[in-house]
């Protein structure tokens, strides 16, 4: 099999390579395949070539000139930099509105879950309370419903305090990398405006 293989292979290759030979063996006689002119080199410059501008052709830009161009350039690099540092702070603000409404949303979720979980509890509760028919079997059900809403309770607290634990945890690591970040783009922005 792998010697079929190799043969199969070697004969669709062989026209390839055998062309690519002739070619190389005719040289420039096929100007597709002929090499790019190469340019000719002198150890001496050339007189035709002279330094212009377009200020007077002397290769000269005047003193004036060239504080206007600096300048402009300062001035369009500082507007460059505000425009990024007031990107930057709206940046911020929308990934705080962004993490404010997504902590918003699963805090609702978690509220309507517990809202129906309240109401599935009362209602088997309710089954519950209608088949004991003797005062022990009421008193054991009465009971059992108040261990299982203080473990509901103690649950919800501790996934509450987890929660709240964690939505500080992110704030804060939130803040403290936009505050590196505004450090950071300060030292940017005195720089560009020492330069």
């Amino acid at each position: 099999m792998r010697t079929i293989s190799k043969t199969i292979l070697l004969s669709a290759l062989a026209p390839l390579v055998f062309s690519s030979s002739i070619v190389l063996a005719q040289g420039d006689s096929n100007p597709e395949h002929s090499q790019s002119p190469r340019p000719s080199v002198s150890g001496s410059p050339e007189p035709t070539r002279t330094a212009t501008s377009d200020h007077g052709g002397s290769g000269r830009v005047e003193p004036a000139m060239l504080c206007s161009k600096i300048g402009d350039v300062t001035g369009r690099i500082h507007t460059d930099t505000d425009n990024d540092f007031t990107q930057l702070e709206s940046n911020f603000e929308d990934r705080g509105k962004k993490v404010d409404q997504t902590i918003g949303d699963a805090q609702k979720k978690l509220e309507n879950s517990r809202s129906e979980m309240d109401t599935k509890r009362k209602i088997d509760f309710t089954k519950l309370e209608a088949k004991a028919n003797t005062t022990a079997e009421k008193q054991a059900v009465a009971t059992f419903e108040a261990a299982v809403n203080a473990a509901v309770t103690k649950r919800r607290a501790a996934v509450d305090a987890a929660n709240a634990t964690f939505k500080n945890g992110l704030l804060a690591l939130i803040s403290a990398r936009q505050a590196q970040l505004k450090a950071a783009a300060g030292t940017y922005k005195s720089a560009v405006a020492a330069a």
